[in-house]
Order: structure tokens, then sequence, then C-alpha cells
């Protein structure tokens, strides 16, 4: 696939979003993400994320939990396999923006779920330390290691 398409799976829990980057057989799994509001998309759109998210009791999901999750993310996002595998992002339902934000510090730490003899020791997953309390797996206390580098 060419770098930029939509490259999607089923996950233990559900559907779960990938992007194709620097040539065939790489990607980037989107773990988990946070909601950003803006005039693009206001605050409004919690509402309708939390609809398609609910809890198993069909409360409400509160915001920092909303995304926490590969297929949480997919379904507040409502992103199906069905729909977006190997396609291109669509300015009209679904993109990427650049909102200006620049995380201070990075932390680096090895994925989740690789088994043993996969390359498990790897430092592949990246996380804005801002936001790592609301990532799967709380990886404080398995960082291996913290970029403290301003990315700007």
């Amino acid at each position: 696939m060419q770098p930029g398409t939509i490259y999607m799976y089923y996950a233990k829990g559900g559907d779960s979003l990938n992007f194709s980057c620097r040539g065939e057989g790489n990607a980037v799994l989107i773990k988990s993400g946070f909601p950003y509001f803006d005039k693009k998309s206001p605050q409004s759109t919690l509402k309708v994320m939390q609809v398609l998210n609910p809890l198993p009791n069909r409360r409400m999901r509160l915001l920092e939990k909303l995304c926490a999750g590969q297929t949480l993310l997919c379904r507040s996002l409502n992103l199906k396999v069905k729909e977006w595998d190997q396609k291109q992002l669509d300015s009209k339902r679904f993109y990427l923006e650049d909102v200006a934000y620049t995380p201070t510090k990075i932390i680096q730490t090895t994925r989740l779920g690789i088994p043993k003899g996969r390359d498990e020791h790897l430092l592949y997953r990246f996380i804005d330390a801002s936001y790592i309390k609301y990532c799967t797996a709380n990886s404080v206390k398995k960082t291996s290691l913290i970029i403290k580098k301003k990315y700007r």
C-alpha cells in the first residue's frame, strides 16, 4: 500500500486503525487518541462520539476514556474495517489535520501484546507524555526510555 493509505484490521476488541508509511509492509498503529475540539469539530461532536461508544451499561463514557484504546478510538469515530480498509483519507469524512500542537516530551517504550520472539524488545511505541494517563495499559511503569527533547 502506498504511504498514507488507511489500513484497518480486526483486533480482539473490534476495529483497529493504521496508516501505511515508508513503503511496503510498514504501518503506524494508532493505539489511542484524545478528542480535540475547534471550529471544524466543535464540542457538540463529543455527544456523537459518546453515543457511538457507550459503556456496556449504555452510560456515556467520560471524555478521558472515550478513545483510550485502539478499538475505542475506532468506535468513537465510527471507523469500520469494511468501509475504510485500504482507502485514502477523505477531506469531507475522515482526514488528518495539523492543529499546531507539539508534544514537549515523548515517551518511547515497547509495544503492547507483542509475543516473545517477534522483536518484543524494540522501542516502537511513542506516547505524548501529557496524555500518558489516558493510554491503554498506562506505560509509566513500563517505560524504557523517555526522550526529553523539545519538538519544535
